[in-house]
């Protein structure tokens, strides 16, 4: 169970291949809650993981260039846990610049 209205910290790091690295986790059973009291699934969560960087300009070149040779297209759009959480709220219910401007030259094609 995510996204119980905690504060999220998100971070990164660059690392060198073939060096160790140590990580230092400080950790609360206080519950984040206003009235300070715990409950039974405020145990608390880490989540530690890796994703390589992306271009999304060519990201969207090579979904542009499968989408020419293809004899059908399927868009289908939405948000990731970038963008939506129930850990925070939204300013709006845009779509991310990137997902309109993909939406826009796949519909062209």
């Amino acid at each position: 169970m995510t996204g119980l209205a905690s504060k999220e910290i998100k971070g990164s790091v660059s690392l060198k291949k073939s060096k160790t690295y140590t990580i230092l986790v400080e950790y609360s059973s206080v519950s984040s809650f206003p009235d300070g009291k715990s409950a039974d699934f405020a145990a608390g969560m880490l989540r530690i993981g890796a994703l390589p960087v992306l271009d999304p300009d060519q990201l969207m070149k090579e979904a542009v260039d499968a989408a020419s040779k293809a004899d059908a297209v399927i868009l289908a759009i939405g948000t990731d846990e970038e963008r939506e959480s129930e850990a925070y709220d939204r300013d709006d219910m845009k779509y991310g610049s990137h997902t309109l401007s993909l939406s826009h030259l796949l519909i062209k094609i």
